[in-house]
């Protein structure tokens, strides 16, 4: 009995001196890695305990961090951190800020979740400025294929593919997205920023800068695969073929503001080309500026061009755009487009009578685009036939081989083409519908249709004003329908010829509507086409669209009133004695 306590004491005891050795071991191994992190500078903020090992931090696949950059940065270059076998999904890179690798062909392959950031206050650098990745024009810059990444802060440049591609390619169903990264001056056949194939998907926000492509798409190119674009710039960028900033083939492409697209240039669709069943989305976008639109140099469509394809655009202007051929904002071929302006729900506060005085903002409650701030959507100053020869028509839109044109709330003033200074339609089954528009000081530069021309196919009015356009009649050709509208020119006819039917509209020339002066407000220099309280256009019709131009419920009163605009309100309060 005494030895067998003997032994249990014993075994007890070689129990408690291996535990003792393995903490102590422990225990020196975690300060070994620890002075590790901080000589080598090979993990980024990870929070080391003092009692327990650490091995799992050079563990693949549990979201390890890699530094590269200058000693003491574990990695010197980009390509040496991608090439690290124990590189894994859920792993990030960070990048030494201000600093600029000379770098190309760099892949990502088969990693899900890789996070790349620039921009990083380390090895040794204070400098969070974003962090260059130079190709130096001898290949792509970057490819994701078969991946999921995010790439931030970063500016991808000097990529010059033979191929498809030049600042970043992803291909083979990845996904990525970019964070505050600018793709600036790469060169490639097709996609010369960026480049998306068939199932694969970008988010990007940042600057798509002064790219240039060979065959198409200067700023990017859209083979089947979708990218979405929000908060950026995309300006400079060009194509020997077509679409400037993109070209988007049997993809998507969906761009929301603040978005500005300028000084774009290709030989048709100068800001963006449309093909393939492609389907654009636009919401509080701008495509030009007074600083520079964008331009078809040698064809049609100065900012977009469709080809079988869709847009919607709400809440966007095309501005100074120039087509050397037709459409100098839009040219579109058995397309449908579909624009508007978005309010989100207005409400009129204590209205008791109408006003023509300058409106009150603070009387319209609204979300989405505020009317009384600026024009929600717009087109102003676009041109066609910038090259001056006898053909260029449809100074805002072109319409052609059965498009569909769906256009509410919108603004269409001082554009400018041969014939269809705002709009020129042709093409048996292309239509047109046209809503709470204000069309105004277009020019036809030959005498033809200074507003709208409607060659062939259906057009219908409805809450529409044309006037003050110079060149030729407002409308010329037979519309189809026109109601609730005022056509009154100072020099040439309203239409033209005889609508198909008209109702409850007012025409100089007697042909659409009562040639009766609608009562402006300030017409001509002065540019308010709001209805005086005299106007015969007050209260006169019994149907009509539900709001007007600025987002007023219609009606106001006894009837819907003719136009764009319903006559605006006073406020009538009681006097409160204190």
């Amino acid at each position: 009995m005494k030895t067998t306590s003997r032994l249990i004491l014993a075994g007890i005891l070689a129990i408690l001196l291996t535990a003792l050795s393995v903490l102590l071991w422990s225990e020196a191994n975690t300060k070994v890695t620890a002075q590790d992190v901080v000589a080598n500078d090979l993990h980024l903020q990870i929070d080391v305990p003092s009692q327990e090992p650490q091995a799992e931090i050079y563990e693949a696949g549990i979201n390890t961090t890699y530094l590269v950059g200058d000693s003491p940065c574990a990695f010197e270059t980009v390509e040496a951190a991608l090439a690290n076998t124990l590189l894994s999904d859920g792993d990030t890179i960070l990048l030494q800020g201000g600093k600029t690798f000379n770098e190309r062909f760099l892949s990502i392959y088969i990693t899900q979740n890789l996070t790349i950031e620039g921009g990083q206050a380390i090895c040794g650098s204070t400098s969070t400025a974003a962090t260059t990745i130079n190709a130096d024009g001898a290949g792509f810059v970057i490819e994701a294929s078969s991946s999921t990444a995010t790439l931030k802060y970063l500016i991808l440049t000097g990529g010059d593919n033979l191929s498809d591609g030049g600042g970043l390619r992803v291909v083979n169903s990845s996904t990525v997205t970019l964070v505050n990264t600018e793709i600036r001056a790469n060169d490639a056949q097709k996609g010369a920023g960026l480049f998306v194939d068939g199932n694969s998907t970008v988010n990007f926000n940042g600057q798509i800068i002064n790219n240039q492509a060979t065959h198409g798409g200067g700023g990017l190119y859209i083979a089947g695969g979708t990218v979405n674009i929000h908060d950026a710039l995309i300006e400079g960028n060009s194509s020997e073929g077509n679409g400037g900033a993109a070209l988007v083939n049997g993809g998507s492409l969906k761009l929301t503001g603040p978005l500005t697209l300028q000084s774009n240039s290709a030989n048709n669709g100068g800001a963006i080309y449309a093909e393939a069943s492609s389907t654009l989305d636009f919401e509080g976008v701008v495509f030009g500026s007074e600083l520079g639109g964008n331009q078809a140099t040698t064809g049609n469509g100065g900012a977009v061009y469709l080809d079988s394809s869709t847009m919607t655009a709400r809440n966007t202007s095309f501005v100074n755009n120039q087509a050397a051929d037709h459409g100098g904002a839009i040219y579109a071929y058995d397309s449908s487009l579909e624009i508007y302006a978005s309010f989100g729900t207005g409400t009129l506060i204590g209205t008791t009578d109408k006003y023509y005085e300058n409106p009150d903002v603070s009387l319209i409650q609204t979300t989405g685009c505020n009317p009384f701030l600026r024009e929600c959507s717009a087109f102003v100053g676009n041109l066609a036939n910038s090259d001056s020869d006898t053909y260029g028509f449809g100074g805002a839109i072109y319409l052609d081989g059965g498009s569909n044109l769906t256009m509410m709330q919108t603004y269409l003033h001082d554009n400018s083409a041969i014939n269809g200074g705002a709009i020129y339609q042709k093409g048996n089954s292309t239509l047109s519908s046209i809503s709470n528009c204000l069309i105004h000081h277009n020019t036809a530069t030959v005498p033809s249709g200074a507003g709208i021309t409607k060659f062939e196919g259906e057009f219908y009015l409805s809450s529409v004003t044309i006037t003050d356009n110079s060149g030729g009649a407002g409308f010329l050709g037979q519309a189809t329908s026109v109601n609730n509208s005022i056509a009154w020119e100072s020099a040439y006819q309203g239409f033209s010829v005889t609508p198909f039917s008209s109702s409850c509209s007012i025409d100089d020339s007697s042909h659409a509507g009562i040639p009766e002066d609608p009562q402006f407000v300030s017409p001509g220099d002065g540019r308010d086409y709001h209805l005086q309280k005299t106007s015969p256009a007050m209260d006169a019709c019994e149907f009509g669209a539900w709001q007007d131009l600025e987002n007023r419920q219609r009606p106001i009163g006894a009837g819907y009133d003719m136009g764009a605009y319903e006559l605006e309100i006073t406020i009538n309060l009681p006097l409160i004695l204190r």
